[in-house]
């Protein structure tokens, strides 16, 4: 095998890669090694035979095709890659419903797991699988028990049922939901047909007490966990008990660790939502009834308000679209604080907008991503439309990297922002049609030309 050359492209803004790359570079001149590794930016793309797995191997980022698992130009609808150890795992439908599959990377190693319905559609739609304890936990329905709790035990290559968490009724669901792991403990939301939607936990033993209900949070119905947080060690979420609405709760895994942390709207619940754990801290956005829907942060005894819309007292700057950048020890978030939805920031020096990035009106802040210690997101600055920009948290380093869709106003709205191998990955449409792009630094942007071409529509992106 020749040694690893370096493969030289010309740092411009706007320059698309090549269509025919030199040996080396992902082009023709040379075997891809690279593509058999597992290693890679994995993704569900359209590339004229429907919509199916795709992989970029390496720093030349050259997608390959993995497999057309549903023919005939049917969609098999890729979700929800994620790696243990040398295999990729998703789900997909060739055409008989939802189910796993793996890759190694290659064609000839992306096959499916197991069928888990004769009847197929095993793994509903949208399903996340969870990685715990280095095996994978989904719902499935294998046509008998309904949508339950299952795993596939990696080192034994076996597929179970975790527990028939809803047996009231034969094919009754229980409807597992929100993983999240805290404290060594996996929990979910689910119901067992009696108690409504309340929060769950496992060890994934499969033994009688190894899955639990945590507490019947509401006596009378749904409590509805949502937003599933962890924070050290502990579970922070939203839910109502069927009295105070719905609040914030925190939970250790115990019945008597289960409570609600402050009925911040005792007139009819605050509906916290957007849980992001930051500085030892949970922030979210809650209305207290009297404020409007503003930024508050809380631990486990106690909630804290802070009002960015002070433009009357029940005006709301509905935060949202939280991200922490480790590298600048700061939380980044979109709020309104009464001139337009812009890019505000919080950390040991305050709390307050970053910049007005649009003058007139909403910039809209959105995708927002830690890339190596800045912050890259899309935003519109009322004249080129939403383009990505960069932020290092100060007014001076805020601005838009490049105008990949130069029509006026019309912008490329990119998304899926993805770092892999140093550079950054997303979706943009620079007016052919959504594609894959590429950053080799901030200062150059570089469409994905080689592949999925211009109306792909990429998504699902994970690097793995």
């Amino acid at each position: 095998m020749q040694p690893h050359r370096r493969c030289r492209l010309p740092v411009l803004a706007l320059l698309a890669v090549a269509a025919v790359l030199p040996a080396g570079c992902g082009g023709n001149g040379a075997t891809n090694t690279a593509a058999l590794q597992v290693g890679g930016l994995y993704f569900a793309a359209d590339g004229g035979s429907g919509r199916e797995p795709w992989v970029l191997h390496g720093p030349s980022l050259s997608p390959v095709l993995l497999a057309d698992i549903n023919g005939a130009g049917g969609d098999s609808d890729p979700e929800s890659f994620v790696r243990i150890g040398d295999t990729v795992y998703f789900t997909a439908d060739d055409g008989n419903g939802r189910e796993l599959w793996r890759t190694d990377g290659s064609t000839p190693g992306t096959e499916p797991v197991s069928r888990f319905s004769a009847s197929g559609g095993a793994i509903p739609d949208g399903a996340d699988l969870f990685v715990y304890n280095g095996d994978l936990y989904f719902p499935a329905d294998e046509g008998a028990t309904g949508t339950e709790l299952w795993f596939y035990d990696v080192s034994a290559g076996r597929v179970g049922r975790v527990e028939d968490i809803n047996s009231t009724s034969a094919g009754a669901s229980s409807n597992p939901a929100g993983f999240t792991e805290s404290g060594g403990t996996l929990f979910f939301t689910a119901t067992n047909g009696s108690d409504g939607v309340e929060l769950w936990k496992t060890d994934g033993t499969g033994t009688p007490d190894g899955t639990e209900q945590v507490e019947d949070i509401n006596d009378a119905g749904d409590a509805n966990p949502a937003y599933l947080t962890d924070l050290n060690g502990e579970l922070f979420f939203a839910a109502t008990d069927g009295s105070s609405g719905v609040e914030l709760w925190h939970s250790d895994g115990t019945t008597s660790g289960t409570n609600r942390v402050e009925d911040i709207n005792s007139g009819g619940g605050s509906d916290p939502r957007f849980l992001t754990a930051f500085n030892g801290m949970v922030y979210f956005s809650a209305n207290d009834g009297i404020h409007g829907r503003e930024l508050w942060k809380a631990s486990t005894a106690t909630a804290n308000l802070i009002d960015l819309n002070s433009t009357s007292t029940s005006a709301s700057s509905n935060p949202q679209n939280f991200q922490v950048v480790g590298g600048l020890s700061t939380l980044f978030f979109a709020a309104d604080r009464g001139s337009g939805v812009e890019l505000f920031k919080s950390n040991a020096g305050g709390t307050g907008i970053v910049k007005d990035i649009n003058g007139s009106g909403s910039s809209n802040p959105r995708h927002l991503t830690d890339y190596g210690g800045t912050l890259v997101f899309s935003a519109d600055d009322g004249s080129s439309g939403a383009e990505p920009w960069k932020s290092d948290g100060t007014p001076g380093g805020t601005g838009r990297i490049a105008d990949i869709n130069q029509a006026d106003g019309i912008g490329s709205d990119p998304a899926a922002f993805t770092p892999f191998e140093g550079q950054l990955l997303f979706t943009a449409d620079d007016g052919a049609g959504a594609q894959l792009w590429r950053i080799l630094s901030l200062s150059a942007v570089l469409p994905e030309a080689k592949g999925p071409a211009a109306g792909s529509d990429p998504g699902e992106l994970a690097a793995l």
